[in-house]
């Protein structure tokens, strides 16, 4: 299900009863995106490379959950993982994926216990060539709870 009114918090879902994993839609990726930017909706077009790159790697943990029984942690490796090397846009993905990541998780119940030097480093190593299954590793001993 992809979620259309975010940021939305996990005590709105509990009184939905939402018992599935909510997914950032591409609409709301581009919206995250003029917001990190500082950009106006419109003015994304100038910046964007190529919009099937974005919901390509939006798609991802959709993908992973349905065909491979991905956890919430492979769901948000994939996630993050994707949007930073397909490079839909041209500056800001690094970004982009942490923020997109960040909120997956946070509408889903999670967050991601990590500083923001941690959480920096994590995509230097991802831009390094760090592969998406070591991503969901970490992932799975970081992520928690929201309380």
């Amino acid at each position: 299900m992809f979620f259309n009114a975010w940021p939305r918090t996990t005590r709105e879902r509990e009184l939905a009863g939402a018992d599935e994993t909510l997914y950032v839609s591409l609409n709301e990726a581009l919206v995250l995106y003029a917001e990190i930017r500082g950009l106006n909706r419109e003015a994304i077009d100038s910046e964007l490379r190529d919009i099937g790159l974005l919901d390509s790697a939006l798609m991802r943990p959709v993908h992973a959950a349905q065909y491979a029984d991905a956890d919430l942690a492979e769901q948000a490796a994939t996630l993050i993982w994707g949007i930073a090397e397909n490079q839909a846009f041209i500056d800001g993905n690094k970004r982009l994926a942490l923020v997109v990541t960040l909120t997956f998780l946070e509408v889903n119940g999670f967050h991601l216990d990590m500083t923001d030097d941690e959480k920096f480093q994590l995509m230097i190593d991802i831009s390094s060539g760090t592969p998406a299954g070591q991503v969901a590793e970490m992932f799975r001993r970081r992520i928690r709870r929201l309380e």
